[in-house]
């Protein structure tokens, strides 16, 4: 009986991954190597988010600092949203296809 419970688990577990895996993030930190002034520390470590629908950035203030054990400044968009009680929307119709030779993100809309 435990085998079987175990069994639907796993099962359930992979259905909800492959569902994940087709679905993509609307935001994600930029992946060029591009270093902004981070809000806390003023260094620049900072990373921001974009939007890849827009390809534009979400806030001044919305990223990760790459200073984690001294700095650890991280605003997700979905707290930026929710402090400024704007509608927020994770997933995205476009999937991230790969890096080209650029280092830029090439976009594939889903059907």
């Amino acid at each position: 009986m435990k085998h079987i419970v175990c069994a639907k688990i796993v099962q359930t577990t992979c259905t909800n991954f492959n569902l994940l895996n087709k679905m993509s993030f609307r935001y994600t930190l930029h992946t060029n190597s591009i270093k902004h002034n981070c809000p806390n520390c003023k260094q620049k470590r900072f990373v921001r988010y974009i939007d890849i629908e827009t390809n534009e950035y979400v806030g001044e203030n919305v990223g990760r600092c790459d200073r984690e054990v001294n700095c650890a400044y991280h605003l997700t968009p979905s707290m930026f949203f929710k402090n400024n009680k704007l509608p927020y929307e994770p997933i995205s119709n476009k999937k991230i296809i790969k890096h080209n030779k650029n280092n830029e993100i090439d976009y594939h809309t889903l059907n």
